[in-house]
């Protein structure tokens, strides 16, 4: 038992040591510089850990930061486990969770206080619960097969219910997705059980110009909640952002928002976050890169988007009005996981108690 602890202790080290090493060389060591541009600053949150690749989604917890690492595993589940890296506010690693297959969507749960690690966005979807304080893991099954023939990619809570987007749809020969896009999930027992909120087809809102408009929906991917409460599913390979307002409800209605770079490329974004104070930090997971960025400013718009683009390699603020997406920090490989922290989050984690 003396000798497994000491190992496990030096490997512990010994990944300790290799992200400090990549940390203090700076961005210069990966071979390519992003750029911010004033009044944004960006540099290294945290290197991969020795043996992980493939970071994605990024959540906090307790002014701890927790980024998956999805290694080699498939988008179905097979080919291993993802891995799930606990850091400190400064980026020193504390610990990890192993959990099966493919882990894409994480979020911090504030009303269950529980780490949700949807897995296998493609099909075969489950979900793992962590308790953060005692590191303890539940598994759950789907009690029913997706509707839409594919999995589930990431989650919002509100403090009534808990939304689900579900990915990888199947489409009809016209490449529109019929099948719920946005679904209501609630656990019993050890299964999690879906209700439809949003089909593929639904009649939408278009912003910029106030007609109703059915989008293709067909990559229903990030999920998150806008400063005004909606629900904000990113359709990415469409470009499309749709906004739900009073999902689940009689009175629901959704909008959608297609973005675009000024080009005649359709641009695609993975994670948007919507800065709720004007000094912050929005991490940033360069999934190609293998790498995560902090950009600070002291100048984020409250209430206002930003995205990351997986295809343009940018973090850009995003018009809503319009849909053009701007960049603040370029040169990256392919962005993908994004989380907002305001600046009085981040000092009372590095205060002296």
């Amino acid at each position: 038992m003396k000798i497994e602890f000491t190992l496990k202790r030096f490997f512990q080290k010994l990944v300790v040591a290799s992200i400090t090493l990549a940390a203090a060389s700076g961005i210069e060591a990966y071979g390519w510089e992003p750029v911010a541009k004033p009044p944004y600053t960006v540099s290294v949150f945290a290197a991969p850990p020795v043996g992980l690749t493939n970071p994605d989604s990024i959540t906090t917890a307790h002014g701890d930061i927790y980024i998956v690492y999805a290694n080699a595993t498939n988008p179905d589940g097979t080919g291993g486990v993802s891995t799930i890296v606990e850091y400190s506010a400064t980026g020193k690693l504390l610990r990890t969770f192993n959990v099966a297959g493919r882990a894409d969507g994480l979020k911090y749960n504030p009303f269950d206080k529980n780490l949700w690690a949807l897995r296998n966005e493609d099909s075969n979807p489950a979900l793992t619960l962590i308790d953060p304080k005692t590191g303890r893991q539940r598994d759950f099954t789907y009690a029913q097969a997706p509707a839409h023939k594919g999995g589930y990619d990431d989650i919002v809570f509100t403090e009534g219910a808990t939304f689900i987007s579900a990915s990888n749809p199947a489409l009809n020969a016209q490449g529109q997705n019929i099948f719920p896009s946005i679904v209501q999930a609630r656990i019993f027992d050890n299964k999690v059980f879906v209700t439809p909120v949003l089909k593929g087809n639904a009649s939408l809102i278009d912003i910029p110009t106030g007609k109703k408009v059915v989008a293709p929906q067909s990559d229903p991917d990030s999920f998150t909640v806008d400063s005004a409460g909606d629900l904000v599913l990113d359709s990415q390979a469409d470009g499309d952002l749709i906004f739900v307002n009073a999902p689940g409800s009689p009175n629901q209605v959704a909008l959608r928002l297609h973005l675009s770079n000024g080009t005649s490329t359709q641009i695609t974004v993975d994670d948007t976050v919507f800065p709720t104070t004007p000094s912050g930090t929005i991490y940033v997971v360069d999934t190609a890169g293998d790498t995560v960025y902090a950009v600070k400013s002291d100048a984020f718009q409250p209430g206002g988007a930003y995205s990351a683009s997986d295809n343009d390699g940018i973090l850009g603020k995003v018009d809503l009005s319009t849909g053009l997406v701007t960049p603040v920090v370029t040169g990256m490989k392919s962005p993908h996981g994004a989380l907002f922290v305001p600046a009085f989050s981040e000092a009372s984690v590095l205060s002296p108690k």
